[in-house]
C-alpha cells in the first residue's frame, strides 16, 4: 500500500466532532506501513502508531523544518516579505525535483517558500538556506537545534531538502512533534495548503504531490516525500471543526 493510501485509511478513521465514534476506535487500525503514527495536534495524545520510532531516511519531510524556521524568521523578523533570495552556484542545480534556479536568478522570498512548499524544490531550499544563514551548513546546524528544542531526539538532519545522506534520518513521532509546531503558524499552512499555483510570472506551474489538499475536506498540509533510500513518506493534517490531527507515514 502507498503512502497516500496508509494515510487515507488512517484519516479516514478519524473521529469527527459530530460523531460519536472515540479515537479508542482508530487504535484497532492497522497499517501495511512499516511506520506510521497518527496525534492529537493540540494535546499531543497518540490516537495510533505503528513502530513509530524507527529511523527512516525522511526524503522531503525534511522541508517541513526548512520551512518552520523560515516562517519563524518572518514572524520575528529575521526575513522580510519583501526580501529577493539570490540562487549561488551551489544551490543551482539540485538532483531530485527542483525549479531549475540557474546561479544568479533573484527570486521573491514568496516564491522561494511555494516553490519549496508547494514544489518541493530542492535547489529553492538550499537557496533559502544560504539566504538566512550565508551557508546551507550554518542553516543545517539551526535546523538541529530547532530539532533539539522541539524534543526531536531520534532525528538528524545533514541538509536542507531531504536528499538521502548518511546521517540524515528522523521517525514518524518526531516528524510528528515537528509538525505539531508546523501546524501552529497560519502563514506555514497557508503555503502547503496550495494545491497549484505559478511562479516566474506565470512561466513555472507547481503542483502540489500532497494530493489531500485537494481531496480530503479539512486538509491543509503538510509534505510529501520519496527517494529510493526512503521511499514514500508524508506527514498530512487536517482539521474538522475545533479537532485537527496529524498523520505520519514513513518508509511505505
Amino acid at each position: 500500500m502507498c503512502a497516500l493510501a496508509v494515510v487515507l485509511a488512517i484519516v479516514t478513521s478519524w473521529p469527527l466532532p459530530a460523531s460519536a465514534e472515540s479515537p479508542a476506535g482508530a487504535t484497532t487500525l492497522e497499517v501495511s506501513s512499516p511506520s506510521a503514527i497518527l496525534v492529537d495536534a493540540l494535546s499531543g495524545e497518540v490516537i495510533y502508531e505503528k513502530a513509530a520510532d524507527e529511523r527512516y531516511a525522511p526524503a522531503s519531510l525534511t522541508k517541513i523544518m526548512t520551512l518552520l524556521l523560515a516562517v519563524e524568521a518572518l514572524e520575528d523578523g529575521r526575513l522580510s516579505p519583501d526580501d529577493r533570495v539570490v540562487c549561488t552556484e551551489h544551490a543551482q542545480g539540485y538532483g531530485g525535483t527542483q525549479i531549475w534556479l540557474e546561479a544568479g536568478e533573484e527570486m521573491p522570498l514568496e516564491e522561494i517558500l511555494l516553490a519549496i512548499a508547494v514544489g518541493s524544490a530542492n535547489d529553492a531550499s538550499v537557496a533559502l538556506a544560504e539566504h538566512m544563514c550565508g551557508t546551507e551548513e550554518e542553516f543545517v546546524a539551526l535546523m538541529n537545534e530547532r530539532a533539539r528544542e522541539l524534543g526531536m531526539h531520534n532525528t538528524h538532519f545533514e541538509n536542507s531538502h531531504g536528499l538521502d545522506a548518511p546521517g540524515h534520518y528522523s521517525t514518524a513521532r518526531d516528524m510528528a512533534l515537528l509538525s505539531r509546531e508546523a501546524v501552529r503558524h497560519p502563514e506555514l499552512l497557508r503555503l502547503t495548503a496550495i494545491y497549484e499555483t505559478h511562479i516566474r510570472d506565470g512561466e513555472t506551474w507547481l503542483v502540489n504531490r500532497n494530493r489531500m489538499v485537494n481531496f480530503y475536506r479539512g486538509c491543509d498540509g503538510l509534505k510529501t516525500g520519496w527517494t529510493a533510500k526512503a521511499k514514500y513518506s508524508v506527514a498530512v493534517t487536517a482539521q474538522r471543526g475545533q479537532n485537527r490531527f496529524i498523520a505520519v507515514v514513513m518508509g511505505a
